[in-house]
């Protein structure tokens, strides 16, 4: 035993706290464990509730894990605000501030939806295309049965999604995003042509809903011009567009 402990000891055993020589190795073995735990926490970035606050603001009052981690929140802080009952859990890793003004239900399923994508970067993958799409550009009024999110090729999970999607693969260029209401969107015109593409809705009702979106102004000939289309894409959205009889259909940029 070093002089400082037999120092300690002896101080100890004077004072009446310890009487077995066993027992100071178990004192100094805790106090050391205490001072490791402190200096790890000295370095833990301190809740940012305002950082917080921020950004759930944009997402209709809800947050994931991750994001709750990057302002400070750390896992166990993380139980105590739910166990406390401030934070409600919607779903695995995704929470809601419990006096967030409470929104439609289906206005909540697509953003518990988005943030369920979200990949080990912290950013959202999913993007809703589309029925989804058509719904959110306020092209349909009725609500689609299922939510249709493009992912990327290798986006993986390890949780059931919380609504029913259907989700498909592919790559999506940043220029055919737009920001609706918080919510990733195919644009509109890249909406119609993904849809000619696939085909998920009976070609008379999208044919119908095609003009319908050239009549009251949300797609134009600007838009034809400034779209980069494969020669297929090109071919499916002429045959359409000579369908509602559109006069600028020659007009369309084809992608080299």
């Amino acid at each position: 035993m070093s002089v400082l402990s037999d120092c300690l000891y002896i101080h100890a055993s004077n004072s009446g706290l310890f009487t077995d020589l066993a027992v100071l190795p178990l004192h100094f073995t805790r106090l050391a464990a205490k001072l490791k735990i402190d200096e790890k926490y000295r370095h833990m970035k301190k809740p940012d509730y305002d950082r917080l606050y921020q950004l759930a603001l944009k997402q209709e009052g809800f947050f994931t894990a991750n994001q709750a981690a990057n302002c400070g929140y750390s896992r166990q802080l993380q139980v105590y605000y739910v166990r406390k009952g401030e934070w409600l859990r919607n779903v695995r890793s995704i929470f809601r501030f419990k006096y967030f003004p409470v929104l439609s239900c289906h206005r909540e399923d697509y953003i518990v939806t988005q943030l369920w994508t979200e990949d080990k970067n912290g950013e959202m993958a999913g993007v809703f295309a589309f029925a989804t799409a058509l719904y959110l550009h306020n092209i349909i009024q009725t609500v689609p049965a299922h939510l249709d999110v493009i992912v990327p090729r290798n986006f993986r999970r390890n949780s059931l999604p919380p609504f029913r999607c259907r989700f498909f693969r592919r790559h999506l260029d940043s220029n055919r995003i737009e920001i609706i209401h918080g919510l990733q969107v195919t644009n509109l015109l890249w909406t119609f042509v993904d849809l000619f593409d696939v085909e998920l809705i009976e070609r008379r009702i999208l044919i119908d809903l095609f003009r319908a979106a050239f009549e009251n102004g949300k797609l134009n000939n600007a838009q034809m011009q400034a779209a980069k289309l494969s020669l297929v894409q090109r071919d499916r959205l002429m045959k359409a567009l000579r369908e509602i009889g559109f006069v600028g259909s020659q007009s369309i940029v084809m992608d080299d």
